[in-house]
């Protein structure tokens, strides 16, 4: 699970499982980075395929420290391929 240092990016999965992202009350950010963050397992939400999903990060003003906490889904083990536009708001 991580954050992105960006003002918003905008992720849709046209193949494959969607991303996943954590409700903030299930977040514990100070283990980012790891799967450690996620304080219960009913926190993770998974987008569905062809789902749009608009996360503000880091940059967002007013968001330092509050990045939506996201991932590609786990991958491990499966022979699951993944079809994935994101694009970044830049100003």
């Amino acid at each position: 699970m991580h954050v992105d240092h960006v003002t918003l990016r905008l992720i849709t999965t046209w193949r494959g499982p969607g991303t996943e992202w954590l409700d903030e009350a299930g977040t514990d950010r100070r283990l980012l980075g790891s799967d450690h963050v996620i304080r219960e397992r009913a926190a993770v939400h998974r987008a569905n395929t062809g789902d749009i999903l608009i996360l503000k990060g880091e940059r967002w003003p007013g968001n330092s420290g509050l990045g939506a906490v996201h991932r590609s889904p786990p991958a491990e083990g499966t022979q699951q391929r993944r079809v994935l536009f994101a694009c970044d708001a830049v100003w």
